[in-house]
């Protein structure tokens, strides 16, 4: 194979970047290189470090030349690795690495070596969830972190136990260690596997409250047909509580289905109460209020 087309198979599968070691090992020279650098076929990403065929930049491909150029021992890390794992909270214009060599740029954001596991996303190497979540710990304030954690677990990619391991490994308290130690210790008083960031934002107001922590997503089952599954209950005093967003109520048809389920249950002997992202935000006292006023019904019913 020619060397430009074997240069090109190479970068295809990096978004069109390629370091100088990978094109001289498939037969460039230092001659060829710079006479394409010349002539504008390929150009200068960073240091030994090029993008072939003047291929349009893009986050993807600045991450790309970011590992080639920081070396293949390198790790994609902190927010541009979240960005790879998809956690809220890390938006895709970072471009991060963490290495061994001591290196500078004003273009890449470089970090201290990387500690845990590597793995891949999207063919480039990260740290797993936990030690991105550790490494976040240290750059992102605390509501984006607290944000970054309850995405992480609500899509199932990890626990509370194994995102502690890496605080635990690294021994003494680094930067954001405290931070994260607060978020987990916080979200360990309820249960994992809540499904939306509302019902999170829910069982945190709960907390900060001081009411009683209710049981989250509980399927209501009579005669053994399920009739429901509702965010939050109390099943002592017979009191369930919805947490609604907007856009996945709107509509005749959910509408009349939440309708419909809230009277079977009210049958049944359970009370319903429902608030809004816009309760919990703006009336919190009010919130809670009706939730100690429903919950002291118990004696009276």
């Amino acid at each position: 194979m020619k060397p430009d087309d074997a240069c090109d198979r190479i970068a295809a599968d990096q978004h069109w970047a390629i370091s100088r070691d990978q094109a001289l090992n498939v037969g460039m020279t230092a001659r060829m290189i710079g006479s394409r650098l010349k002539v504008g076929s390929w150009r200068l990403e960073l240091p030994n470090t090029y993008v072939v065929n003047n291929a349009p930049s893009s986050w993807m491909q600045r991450l790309f030349a970011a590992w080639l150029w920081a070396g293949l021992d390198s790790v994609i890390s902190h927010r541009a690795a979240g960005a790879l794992w998809c956690l809220d909270g890390c938006p895709s214009d970072f471009v991060e690495v963490a290495t061994r060599r001591n290196l500078r740029s004003t273009s890449v954001l470089v970090h201290s070596a990387h500690e845990g596991p590597r793995l891949r996303r999207k063919g480039l190497p990260v740290p797993s969830v936990e030690w991105t979540v550790a490494q976040l710990a240290s750059v992102l304030a605390a509501d984006r972190l607290d944000q970054v954690v309850d995405d992480a677990l609500r899509k199932n990619l990890t626990t509370l136990e194994r995102l502690r391991r890496p605080l635990l490994r690294s021994g003494r308290a680094k930067d954001g260690a405290a931070k994260l130690h607060s978020i987990l210790n916080e979200r360990g008083t309820f249960e994992e596997g809540l499904e939306s960031r509302l019902e999170t934002e829910f069982m945190k107001f709960v907390l900060r409250s001081g009411l009683p922590i209710p049981m989250a997503q509980v399927r209501i089952v009579d005669q053994g047909r399920s009739l429901a599954r509702v965010d939050f209950l109390y099943p002592d005093v017979g009191l369930a509580i919805e947490v609604d967003g907007y856009e996945f109520h709107s509509g005749k048809v959910p509408w009349q289905r939440d309708m419909w389920r809230g009277n079977e249950l009210t049958t049944r002997g359970l009370r319903t109460l429902r608030f809004s992202r816009s309760d919990l935000r703006r009336r919190p006292q009010e919130v809670a209020r009706q939730i100690v006023a429903a919950y002291e019904l118990k004696d009276a019913l």
